[in-house]
């Protein structure tokens, strides 16, 4: 794997031209203090008026509100029609984003355009990225299958990271907070210009741990950072390091349904017991390089390596063993892109490399040691994309694209079993858009996509479930060197509409659209839980997502801020039926089509109130969450008579709203300071202290599907966090 990084490296040195002549030179320049600092290298970001695609943006100043170090999926999650819950309670360590009701494997989550999803599994363990949102200059959240050209599944929706830009002026800044349920937080960031060449360089350091809300539920993560740029009039290089190591109590189980008003039960995390935790360390490398070639042509690079390495310790009762599940990852991808600027728009062309190779192990740790499973899983990737914005009329932009991927998959080294398998999936994925700007107010915006995404390695089998049968995942199997091919699991498809609108006109901002998202054999949950915690998904026959989402900010006389969204979705089964087998060699066949998907509200909604007072910024903010269900029988619409069963608990979460404030005093004057900045903040979440449960799964108990164990996850009651930011 190294070998290819470092192949990857010399082959997009070699693609560009060599630096221009001064570039070595001791009596370089400064980097000029009115060059843009927020410098975005990648070609994922989209722009208002510009890009056929709905999205949010929140900027440098939008991240800074919402941060109080909380895991990067809570913070997200407070977006347009996104929702996240935790297993912690508190917004702190495991945590999950979903989007349209998908959930955040088929969301591509990328870090200045470098694909951030575990290619295995497409998860995005932002857990491993503490405090990483202090580090960044842009998060963009496209819904849908946004304008990404490359990296994981994108059908649920793109999100985008783009690191802030490096400052040209030495200076530094240092942030503290504490707060409730043991939480605290410290960032020291530094920076500048070095000497009087076109480099720049920062590196900051962060620590976040907490106890939870549930106990024990605590979380203890450490990020570090070091990055480079180098500014030419025809050139820009970034080097960026950054990672750090993490270690959670695990808390992956909820509660019953009896506790959640229970003050002392709904905060239990059993059956899990103190000393199931996770430990993991995944330090990513970044090189990119944009440069003029040629008039009107921009050569981009980008090269990257991703390494992961750690372990679960888990407790198993009923046979009363300590187990350790071991993972060794490696990443390494090459993404070159060609950009011409034309007379009547821009061609985009280029290409996506990415090799990935994970060691899985499972052992016994306690009594007698045992092996229980030891493979490794490989999965190479390579993306063609082209993308034509062709202006068709001064105010009018018609983009066209195409995708041609192919996915190799395959498991072997079984130390146990000696099984493998391989397989591989590939497909075309057309897109086209359209954009115009009716005047400098209003655009108009559509968008079509067709889609597919290939499933995960544990949607083709698990070879760590002892129970699941190759031979039942598979069309062929080779005996002579017990390998399988040609998996039942099938890929994603989808079709997707979006047709929007935009308003600007000075302060305020309105956005609106709608969208339908016709799918073939989606993966859905299919009820339990695997062994990390995460929904098991299984492949659905039709289902749909359709909806509305408006977004709106201004600002109201007397300075006061107000800004807000309202998203409505309806997300159906059209055609999902399960098989269950009754023990007598027949099936009872469980019918959900029609029904609502589980797991993602019905309606978000969220406005915030703001104005400075003197010295005091005030924000009031309120969401509201709709009604979610926690399995797909949409509370047994179909079958009303389980419902009268003793002990039966409602499937759904009913509609709740959370209120918080926050409160930021710059004490800059105070305190004399003519250059930095004094603040501090006060945030209060929850703030009427109301006990809500936040996110549910229900598993059938029986064949037949008429019993029924529902686990649900509390939120955190009220919850305060003091901060202090010193800049320097």
């Amino acid at each position: 794997m190294a070998r290819r990084f470092w192949m990857a490296v010399i082959v997009a040195l070699v693609l560009g031209p060599g630096p221009s002549a001064h570039a070595e030179a001791e009596d370089e320049a400064p980097i000029p203090t009115t060059l843009e600092e927020n410098v975005v290298v990648s070609s994922t970001i989209a722009k208002d008026r510009h890009d056929p695609a709905s999205f949010t943006d929140l900027d440098a100043n939008a991240i800074r509100d919402l941060n109080a170090g909380q895991d990067l999926s809570t913070l997200l999650g407070e977006t347009m029609n996104a929702y996240s819950y935790s297993d912690a309670g508190n917004g702190y360590g495991y945590s999950y984003l979903r989007i349209r009701g998908f959930d955040q494997s088929r969301i591509a989550m990328n870090v200045n355009g470098v694909p951030l999803n575990t290619p295995e599994s497409h998860q995005v363990y932002t857990i491993d990225l503490g405090d990483f949102a202090a580090s960044l200059g842009l998060i963009q959240i496209q819904r849908g299958p946004g304008t990404a050209m490359y990296g994981s599944p994108a059908v649920g929706g793109v999100v985008n990271l783009e690191t802030a830009g490096l400052k040209t002026a030495s200076g530094g800044n240092l942030e503290m907070m504490v707060g409730s349920f043991g939480t605290s937080r410290l960032s020291l960031s530094y920076g500048g210009a070095i000497g009087k060449s076109p480099w720049a360089w920062s590196v900051r350091a962060a620590h976040v741990q907490s106890d939870g809300y549930r106990t024990p539920a605590w979380s203890k993560q450490t990020f570090a950072q070091i990055a480079f740029e180098r500014f030419d009039p025809t050139s820009v290089w970034r080097i960026l390091l950054f990672g750090g190591p993490e270690s959670t109590q695990l808390s992956y189980y909820g509660v019953p349904y009896q506790d959640l008003t229970n003050p002392v039960a709904r905060r239990s995390i059993a059956p899990l017991v103190p000393g199931e935790t996770d430990n993991f360390f995944q330090p990513q490398l970044q090189v990119m390089n944009d440069r003029t070639i040629g008039r009107g042509l921009m050569l981009k690079n980008t090269v990257y390596a991703i390494l992961g390495n750690g372990y679960f310790r888990q407790f198993t009762p009923v046979v009363d063993v300590w187990t350790k599940r071991a993972l060794d990852n490696q990443q390494v991808g090459w993404i070159p892109r060609v950009a011409w600027s034309h007379p009547q728009g821009e061609l985009t062309a280029g290409l996506e490399l990415l090799f990935h190779r994970g060691r899985h192990d499972g052992t016994v740790t306690s009594g007698t040691p045992l092996l229980l499973y030891d493979y490794t899983n490989g999965k190479d990737t390579a993306n063609l994309f082209v993308r034509e914005e062709l202006k068709v009329a001064p105010t009018t932009t018609l983009n066209l694209e195409l995708q041609a991927t192919r996915h190799k998959f395959s498991m072997g080294h079984d130390e146990v079993s000696g099984i493998s398998w391989d397989a591989t999936y590939q497909f075309l994925s057309p897109r086209l858009g359209v954009n115009w700007n009716i005047n400098d107010r209003w655009n108009l915006y559509a968008q079509a996509t067709k889609t597919e995404s290939e499933p995960t390695f544990t949607n083709v089998w698990d070879p760590e479930d002892p129970s699941s049968n190759p031979a039942e995942h598979f069309a062929n199997y080779d005996p002579a060197n017990n390998r399988y091919t040609d998996p039942f699991a099938k890929p994603e498809r989808l079709t997707s509409f979006e047709l929007g609108a935009g308003y600007l006109h000075a302060t305020t901002r309105v956005k609106m659209n709608v969208y339908r998202m016709q799918f073939r054999d989606e993966f859905v949950f299919a009820g339990g839980l695997d062994s990390d915690g995460l929904p098991i998904t299984t492949n659905a026959g039709q289902s749909l997502h359709e909806g509305i989402e408006v977004q709106a900010a201004g600002r109201l006389p007397g300075a006061v801020d107000l800004s807000g969204y309202v998203a409505v979705s309806r997300d159906i089964l059209e055609d999902d039926t399960v098989l269950s087998p009754d023990g007598a060699g027949g099936y009872f066949v469980i019918d959900y089509s029609g029904n609502r998907i589980a797991l993602f509200p019905g309606s978000t909604a969220r406005l915030a109130v703001a104005r400075t007072f003197g010295i005091a910024w005030v924000e009031l903010s309120g969401r509201r969450i709709g009604t979610l269900y926690t399995d797909n029988s949409q509370n047994e619409r179909k079958t009303p008579a389980n419902r009268q069963a003793a002990g039966y608990v409602n499937k759904e979460i009913d509609p709740f709203t959370l209120l918080g404030a926050q409160v930021v005093f710059d004490l800059s004057g105070v305190a004399h300071r003519k250059t930095g900045s004094l603040t501090l903040r006060l945030r209060i979440d929850n703030l009427l202290d109301a006990q809500v449960a936040q996110f549910g799964y229900s598993y059938p108990v029986d064949a037949a599907y008429t019993e029924f164990y529902s686990e649900f996850y509390p939120a955190a009651t009220r919850s305060v966090m003091l901060g202090l930011n010193f800049g320097f």
